[in-house]
C-alpha cells in the first residue's frame, strides 16, 4: 500500500514510468495509475454531490497530456480508471497544464475535472498526473486523500490493471479552444490603435 502512497509529490503524483534510472525500479505503473484516476474520479462525483446535495450523473473528466513516451500506455490506464469510477472520458491528446485547467471553464467544455499527465523538467523515464476541478489544483490534503483510497484499491486488486472500457474516450479537440482564449486576451490587452492583430 506504501507504494501508492510514495508516488505523492505534494499536490501531484510522480514516479519513474519506464526503465532506465540507474538505482529506481518502475513504480508509477499503469496498475498504479488506473487505481489512482479511479479514486480522483470518485473523488469528483463524491464532491459533486455534496455541493449539489443529490446524486450526480453524467460526471465529465478530460485528461491532456504531455509528449513523454509513456503517455500513451499510462493514458489506457487514467481511461480506465476514471470509466470505473462511473465518468466519462474526454481525451484532449497533447495539452499544457494551464490548457487542462482551463478545459474546466471554459465553454462549450467546461469538464467536472481534469488531469494532466506529465512530469514536468524532470527525465524522460518519469511521469506524474496533476488534478483539476472548477477550484483549481488540487491541495495537498486532498491528493494524500486520494492516493490512500487507491492504495486500497491496488492492494485488493493485486496490481491488475482493467484494459477492457466499456465506452472508449471521447476524443475533443480543446486547444483550438483554448488558443483561441489566449489570442483574444491578447488583442484585447494590447488594444493597438492599428488594431495588431497577432494572427
Amino acid at each position: 500500500m506504501d507504494r501508492i502512497r510514495r508516488l505523492q509529490n505534494g499536490s501531484d503524483v510522480r514516479g519513474v514510468a519506464l526503465e532506465g534510472e540507474k538505482g529506481r525500479t518502475v513504480d508509477l505503473t499503469p496498475p498504479a495509475v488506473e487505481a489512482i484516476a479511479e479514486s480522483f474520479g470518485e473523488w469528483v462525483i463524491r464532491g459533486l454531490e455534496k455541493e449539489r446535495g443529490r446524486v450526480v450523473e453524467d460526471v465529465r473528466v478530460s485528461l491532456g497530456r504531455d509528449p513523454r513516451v509513456s503517455g500513451a500506455s499510462l493514458s489506457v490506464a487514467v481511461f480506465a480508471g476514471l470509466a470505473r469510477a462511473g465518468c466519462m472520458v474526454f481525451d484532449m491528446g497533447l495539452a499544457t497544464t494551464p490548457a487542462c485547467f482551463m478545459s474546466t471553464l471554459l465553454p462549450p467544455f467546461a469538464f467536472d475535472a481534469s488531469i494532466m499527465m506529465t512530469a514536468s523538467h524532470l527525465p524522460y523515464t518519469r511521469n506524474g498526473l496533476k488534478f483539476f476541478t472548477k477550484r483549481g489544483g488540487l491541495t495537498s490534503p486532498e491528493v494524500e486523500e486520494i492516493c490512500d483510497k487507491a492504495a486500497r484499491k491496488f492492494a485488493n486488486r493485486l496490481a491488475k490493471v482493467s484494459t477492457m472500457l466499456n465506452t472508449p474516450p471521447k476524443k475533443v479537440d480543446f486547444m483550438s479552444t483554448y488558443a483561441k482564449h489566449l489570442r483574444d486576451i491578447i488583442k484585447e490587452k494590447v488594444n493597438h490603435p492599428l488594431h495588431y492583430d497577432p494572427s
